[in-house]
């Protein structure tokens, strides 16, 4: 008898009869567990383990007809979440049962790509994303899915072959440098803007830093997950105080600041590069 739990966690918490049996679990003892309320049905034929945790939206999605996809399935695989409604994949749309907070999805080549996980793997739930995302996020999305190793660029082309150009165009612009989805919107605001900079630029005697606009204008894009905390906070001045020593100058930017202020911001930092302060050779020390 397999690790029953270690098996349900290997599967985002959800299974279904057919994963249970294919990794030796009889359905007689899958009828034992059920009576002892070891495991419990989501739904017909879908399966949760009362002893493991389950995502809640991975959970939402089972519970409402399909799988868990697009950017919210690779949000589970590691991906910059953006916090969306919950992407929920079935081979029919009629299939999922509506409520709010729910985007149903159906692909037209679901014939050949069943629902039989509860988390669609990183090229399927891409090619759904690109189905339900701005082009600005597939582009945040993307990114962060090649900066994190579980696509190359070359991949994400193949998957986004056939559909419209402006899918085709948004592809073609994820880069994989950047490091998180604010570090993205930031970089699509200086291309759009048409001011050229170097992202993850690396400046001697102290490592990269997310944009160098010009000779001395940095731009740091603050994380929540990356840039809390005690010695984070120290070691981000640190940072700053020998930047500003050699004659850079520091921007530093929060996670709110991109998201809900950055109208705001980005004046100020237009209000720099317009004064022409970013041009200006720092001290070579």
């Amino acid at each position: 008898m397999p690790n029953i739990p270690a098996l349900f966690r290997r599967h985002h918490g959800c299974m279904t009869t057919a994963q249970l049996v294919a990794n030796g679990v009889t359905r007689r003892s899958l009828r034992a567990m059920q009576a002892t309320g070891e495991v419990v049905v989501i739904r017909r034929g879908w399966y949760r383990h009362l002893g493991v945790a389950v995502p809640p939206e991975v959970l939402t999605a089972v519970a409402a007809g399909g799988v868990l996809s697009g950017a919210s399935a690779l949000a589970i695989h590691g991906a910059w979440n953006l916090h969306y409604p919950i992407v929920v994949r079935a081979a029919r749309i009629d299939r999922i049962r509506p409520q709010a907070g729910i985007q149903a999805v159906a692909l037209r080549e679901d014939s050949a790509r069943p629902c039989d996980g509860a988390v669609d793997p990183p090229r399927l739930a891409f090619r759904v994303a690109l189905m339900t995302l701005t082009p600005e996020e597939i582009i945040i999305v993307g990114d962060s899915i090649v900066q994190r190793g579980f696509l190359t660029r070359s991949e994400l082309r193949v998957i986004a072959e056939g559909l419209p150009k402006i899918t085709l165009d948004a592809v073609s612009r994820i880069q994989g440098v950047c490091e998180s989805g604010t570090e993205t919107k930031v970089r699509l605001w200086l291309e759009s803007n048409r001011i050229r900079h170097r992202a993850q630029a690396r400046i001697r005697r102290v490592g990269r830093v997310d944009f160098l606009i010009g000779q001395r204008l940095i731009i740091e894009v603050d994380s929540i997950k990356h840039h809390t905390g005690v010695e984070n906070h120290q070691g981000d001045r640190s940072r700053d105080q020998v930047l500003i020593g050699r004659g850079y100058l520091v921007i530093r930017v929060t996670y709110a600041d991109v998201m809900y202020r950055w109208g705001e911001v980005s004046r100020h930092i237009l209000a720099v590069i317009r004064r022409g302060e970013h041009r200006h050779e720092p001290a070579a020390a």
